[in-house]
């Protein structure tokens, strides 16, 4: 009996284990493949990753200070796409407070700035709740608070705006009047289009040539002549009620009278015409 006993045991387990490897087989299988695979793509890299559907991602706009820092401007991106739309949400939001990557922008949410928790509400409201160093570290100034609070609030609506069109900001789990004193974010937050640069900085855009272009002339005045039409030795002209040279010869077609004693041009002397 003992033995037989033993044999069921036995013959238990193995069925067991073999049951169980037939079922867990494929899931373990297709888990240490997976894992091997980012492994993989971690230590070489690749851009299969995304055509693998590892981690797909979406096309997002992001809104940073603009180049003279006065302005919000909307900068595209690519964030990874999370299982619903707080987690994606949380992704975006995450890559504002990274800062921008292109040169021209100004991050606007305080550098180490952490999320405690994302959740929608009632209205189509979307509730941002953040650690206190998003109100510790901030540099203050009512302009500078308010580009913060519609950074976020304009990322949120501008790329989930089916969903949500308001946003209010937490912090440490409580509603917040202010960021850091001197802007007013108490109530919900609504997509503002007045803020936004309207011309950005194209820092893709060739720099200017060193060399300056070549000066041109500039006009004269008009009515001026310039030099190269001024004649160069103007001729003389008399005061006004004095004779001309050409008037001395008496007037057009008057007959030129010579001077007394003097014989007239083309005749010649009583003297000369007694010469043999």
């Amino acid at each position: 009996m003992k033995f037989l006993s033993r044999w069921y045991v036995a013959a238990s387990l193995i069925f067991i284990g073999v049951t169980g490897a037939y079922f867990v087989q494929d899931p373990v299988s297709d888990f240490l493949s997976d894992l091997l695979e980012r492994g993989r793509l971690a230590t070489f890299g690749g851009e299969e990753k995304e055509e693998l559907g590892l981690t797909p991602t979406i096309d997002v706009t992001l809104y940073f200070g603009s180049a003279r820092g006065d302005m919000l401007a909307p900068v595209p991106a690519k964030v990874e796409e999370g299982e619903g739309v707080v987690q994606t949400l949380r992704h975006v939001l995450r890559a504002l407070i990274e800062g921008p990557k292109e040169e021209g922008y100004a991050p606007v949410v305080p550098s180490g700035t952490r999320i405690r928790t994302l959740f929608p509400g009632a209205e189509s409201t979307f509730y941002v709740d953040f650690e206190p160093i998003f109100r510790d570290e901030h540099p203050g100034g009512a302009w500078s608070e308010m580009l913060t609070a519609q950074a976020v609030a304009n990322t949120v609506l501008k790329n989930f705006g089916d969903s949500f069109e308001r946003v209010v900001l937490l912090i440490d789990g409580q509603e917040a009047l202010t960021i850091a004193g001197s802007y007013s974010i108490s109530g919900p937050l609504r997509f503002r289009d007045d803020i936004i640069a309207k011309f950005t900085p194209d820092v893709s855009a060739p720099p200017p040539p060193e060399t300056p272009p070549a000066a041109t002339a500039r006009p004269d005045p008009v009515g001026v002549p310039t030099e190269s039409k001024s004649p160069e030795s103007p001729p003389a002209v008399p005061p006004v009620g004095m004779p001309s040279p050409a008037d001395a010869l008496g007037p057009v077609g008057a007959p030129s009278v010579p001077p007394v004693g003097q014989p007239e041009a083309g005749t010649s002397s009583s003297a000369d015409d007694a010469k043999p």
